[in-house]
């Protein structure tokens, strides 16, 4: 689980340094076959080429998280817990401030040890940072998006709950398997600037099922004081604005001046560009298929890396018209060898947004180095319509029996209410 942190960084700084020279030298002389313009961009893709030549991180480190955690918990010297759940901008802000504490954690992290469920729940009231996700996610796909990288068998498990807490003057990353329940720690050094960042917050009232003495089947739920008073939430589909349409199709390389194009039998709108098929139904989901005969598998991607690309391309097309809504990832499947299938949902207010129809705002095959298909649901979700008064957390809980997820189900309509829906272990 250790990484090289330190000397990467040195080794990549003097890369920076030795192909600046280049590209200044090389520029004049059109040594890159460039033109008069861009020698920033020959640079920076020179850069990416000999870092991911070289073996160093930095390929690694370039990838985006994909989701960010469903709760933030930061557990202060003096016990007190601050949570965050349903503001999101609160949410981004705590994110923002320790992400990267996770990534020294787990780059300077000797390996893993199965610990007992008494061990687990010491450790998350020790002072220190918790995350929790709204779904299980492989180690070495999240250590990625901390910019670490974690080495062995460990990579493979699915985490959902992963911690950083401070013992004096060392540290330890605690993280469960999202699958089997089996708990781990994994010993660090002591962890700079973590101590600086707790003590930022005060107590508000978060506390786990087990510190309340709830009867939930799931003992290390994490309920929020107060948490009561959810948003309404406003729809509309973006698609119905023929200049989104038109950004939309560019995107997918769908030129606006294309002529070819058909109404098929449930009323989508049918481009043909290329190897390329586009459809455009009239409730916003856009079908994109490449003809399977013209695209090799010269590739063969990682889950990280299939992950990254399809991120990349749903913030291109869904995240560009969601509104304050998230699209964030809900999972990933091999389907065959070299081709992923890679799934977003949206999300809003702490809350997920199912649709009636069963569309996810986002599925995406990778094959190879390609997007070969894809299925775009355009929704645009906004709050600030009102509220509504659920059960407080605590009581959903303890008469769930188990967690509860904030769910909104959009079916077609103007305006989506918030409900409490049991959730399972490892729901998305």
């Amino acid at each position: 689980m250790k990484t090289k942190r330190a000397s990467e960084r040195m080794k990549n700084a003097v890369i920076v340094l030795l192909l600046i020279s280049a590209v200044l030298h090389g520029w004049a002389s059109r040594l890159f076959g460039n033109g008069p313009a861009r020698p920033v961009a020959a640079l920076v893709a020179l850069y990416d080429r000999l870092t991911a030549s070289s073996g160093g991180s930095a390929a690694a480190e370039r990838f985006t998280e994909a989701a960010k955690p469903w709760t933030v918990l930061i557990t202060n010297e003096n016990g007190g817990r601050y949570a965050v759940r349903y503001d999101t901008r609160e949410r981004d802000t705590l994110y923002g401030r320790t992400s990267g504490l996770f990534g020294e954690a787990i780059g300077s992290a000797g390996a893993p040890v199965k610990i007992a469920k008494e061990r687990w729940r010491t450790a998350l009231e020790d002072a220190g940072i918790y995350y929790e996700y709204a779904l299980p996610i492989k180690l070495f796909v999240l250590s990625g998006w901390f910019g670490a990288r974690v080495e062995g068998d460990w990579g493979s498990l699915p985490v959902r709950r992963i911690a950083v807490v401070s013992r004096g003057d060392a540290g330890a990353v605690l993280f469960q398997d999202a699958v089997t329940g089996d708990l781990y720690e994994a010993k660090t050094a002591m962890i700079s600037g973590l101590e600086s960042v707790i003590s930022l917050y005060d107590d508000n009232g978060a506390a786990f099922a087990f510190q309340r003495g709830l009867r939930a089947q799931d003992e290390t739920s994490l309920i929020l004081e107060g948490a009561y008073q959810h948003p309404l939430v406003e729809a509309s589909s973006p698609l119905e604005n023929e200049d989104n349409l038109v950004s939309v199709l560019n995107t997918l390389g769908v030129s606006e001046h294309l002529k070819f194009s058909y109404i098929d039998r449930d009323g989508a709108r049918v481009y043909v560009e290329q190897s390329a098929t586009i459809s455009v139904s009239p409730g916003g989901l856009v079908r994109y298929r490449v003809d399977e005969r013209t695209v090799p598998i010269d590739t063969q991607p990682d889950e990280a890396t299939a992950i990254e690309m399809a991120r990349d391309m749903a913030a291109k097309t869904v995240g560009l018209y969601s509104g304050e809504a998230e699209v964030t990832f809900s999972g990933a499947r091999a389907v065959s060898y070299g081709v992923w299938e890679v799934e977003f949902v949206y999300a809003i207010a702490g809350g997920r947004i199912d649709s009636s129809l069963g569309y996810p705002a986002a599925r995406i095959t990778v094959t190879g180095a390609e997007m070969t298909e894809m299925e775009l649901y355009f929704r645009t979700y906004h709050t600030g319509g009102g509220s509504v008064e659920l059960l407080p957390e605590a009581q959903a809980v303890a008469a769930a029996g188990g967690m509860c997820r904030l769910v909104y189900v959009d079916n077609g309509g103007a305006m989506l209410e918030p409900a409490w829906m049991v959730w399972s272990e490892g729901a998305a």
